[in-house]
């Protein structure tokens, strides 16, 4: 069933968005599709051919098209995977918030060994992209689904829209003074820059998760269990 458009709020949206993606190298940019490094090394070279043949500068293509040129679109928040969804944040720290629910499980979803590192570490890579579009306001709706599971109207809401609307603006689901932008046409985004690069930290022990700049460590933000859970 339709949304019905004639109650959509459209706010007309000019600004620096951030968008935190894993990095900074690619070697585990294809970690979701497949365990083989041979197949990772050939997906690799498909997609810088690609890039290339396309003319789009790399960092034009991690910052933006990757998520639009990939033909494996897996399910998200907004998306039933039939079709791609780009998500940034108004601020650096709601990103932290959004994609450390993600990275946490990798390592609390999976079985740990004796001989396994107490310190898990991963790096995250955070460009600011420009953003102008009319972006429907979903702000003051509140939309429930923090997880895969609980994701129906989400979904809904992203398959209503995504033909005919650039994309949307809402709150966040991992930080409640955060919002987020779900960008369906890539040709509102533009101005890629690199911003920094960021150390995630999971300590198995005592399960906090700190958030460090890579070159030179400094501490940016540290969670509990309960902040994250």
């Amino acid at each position: 069933m339709k949304e019905n458009i004639l109650n959509t709020v459209l706010i007309d949206f000019h600004q620096q968005t951030f968008r935190n993606i894993t990095g900074p190298s690619k070697s585990d940019e294809f970690d979701d599709l497949t365990d083989n490094p041979e197949a990772r090394a050939y997906a690799h070279r498909a997609a810088d051919a690609h890039r290339l043949k396309l003319n789009i500068s790399e960092l034009d293509y991690d910052a933006i098209h990757y998520v639009f040129l990939n033909s494996s679109t897996k399910p998200t928040r907004f998306s039933d995977g039939s079709f791609p969804v780009w998500y940034g944040s108004r601020d650096l720290k709601t990103t932290f918030y959004e994609t450390i629910f993600h990275w946490k499980k990798t390592y609390f979803d999976a079985p740990h060994f004796p001989n396994s590192p107490r310190i898990q570490r991963g790096i995250r890579r955070v460009f600011t992209v420009k953003c102008d579009a009319a972006l429907i306001d979903l702000r003051e709706r509140k939309l429930t689904g923090t997880d895969s599971a609980s994701y129906t109207e989400t979904r809904r809401i992203g398959s209503n829209y995504h033909q005919d609307y650039p994309g949307l603006l809402t709150q966040s689901a991992r930080m409640p003074t955060g919002e987020n932008i779900v960008i369906f046409k890539k040709g509102v985004l533009s101005s890629p820059k690199h911003h920094d690069d960021y150390l995630y930290e999971y300590d198995q022990i005592t399960k906090k998760i700190s958030v460090k700049q890579a070159n030179s460590r400094t501490q940016i933000l540290i969670l509990d269990k309960d902040a994250y859970d």
